[in-house]
């Protein structure tokens, strides 16, 4: 059984922070990176579930650079429904096992204020 001490529940909650924060900073960069489901112009599509694309000869251009977003996707398990994806704000971690168990969501640890 795993010791849940203030600080480790504080790193938990602070790396869960940066990861919440991290799609607002890092949006528009993480959207041209990766391929957007039917992006059939670069990719032969082997399946959907779990997705997985393989890059066209063609895709990777004459350039000595290739685009992170034309390399091969390969995810192991199946996609997220539509459901649970849309509302992030939605999901919850549970804190069990210690004196003080309880819940939040990941709307809330986006709301707390961030300290130095």
């Amino acid at each position: 059984m795993t010791h849940w001490s203030r600080r480790r529940v504080l790193s938990a909650l602070s790396l869960l922070t940066a990861v919440a924060a991290a799609p607002r900073v890092l949006g528009a960069a993480i959207s041209r990176l990766f391929p957007k489901p039917g992006s059939d112009d670069f990719f032969i599509r082997h399946n959907d579930q779990p997705w997985a694309l393989e890059t066209l000869r063609s895709a990777y251009g004459v350039g000595p650079i290739t685009p992170i977003s034309h390399f091969f996707v390969r995810n192991n398990l199946p996609m997220p429904a539509d459901t649970i994806v849309a509302s992030p704000d939605d999901w919850t971690l549970t804190i069990e096992g210690c004196v003080e168990a309880g819940k939040i969501t990941l709307g809330d640890l986006k709301r707390l204020p961030t300290h130095t």
